[in-house]
């Protein structure tokens, strides 16, 4: 849901269908003064485990894996989620952990301290969204983007390969993988 709050202005709908394969949006964005075309990958968990998947984990520079903090489950599924990207990934690439729903407090099931200590736990940066309210889901693609324009050397150390300039140079559309 925040793919289609970002790619459309921050501009949340009801009438969003769940992902149910793996859908593309594309957007062009200046990050740092350069004006890049980012495709975004939208796909759902269930989706990340096929053959389908593992393809669409090639050649892409950064991950934002979300869960919702008011759904148990979907945290526990975060490590296995972050194993698979990390085997079938075949560049250096920028993970991202992303708590989703914070709007919805009363409801939540996933304290911040939990997971801060997972993304603590495997050198990821943890931000907070609200795909409904618009909290932080420009911030977090910006963040996410300038991370792969335009590195430094705190987030090259840690990138899950092995970084060189080839690979900065490379980029000229960046893609995230977002489930």
């Amino acid at each position: 849901m925040y793919t289609l709050t970002f790619s459309q202005g921050n501009t949340f709908t009801d009438e969003y269908k769940s992902t149910t394969e793996i859908t593309v949006f594309q957007k062009s964005v200046e990050v740092d003064g350069k004006q890049v075309e980012v495709d975004i990958y939208d796909s759902c968990s269930k989706n990340l485990f096929g053959e389908k998947a593992y393809s669409k984990f090639r050649n892409k520079d950064g991950f934002i894996v979300m869960f919702d903090v008011t759904n148990y489950d979907s945290f526990a599924n975060i490590k296995s989620f972050f194993d698979r990207i990390r085997q079938y990934s075949n560049r250096c690439i920028l993970p991202v952990l992303v708590g989703n729903k914070i709007d919805t407090t009363e409801d939540r099931a996933i304290g911040n301290l939990l997971a801060e200590d997972f993304a603590n736990e495997h050198d990821i940066p943890y931000i907070e969204t609200s795909a409904k309210d618009g909290t932080m889901v420009t911030e977090l693609f910006e963040k996410v983007l300038t991370d792969i324009i335009n590195p430094s050397e705190n987030v090259k150390q840690r990138q899950w390969r092995p970084f060189t300039s080839a690979d900065l140079n490379s980029c000229k559309s960046c893609k995230c993988a977002i489930s």
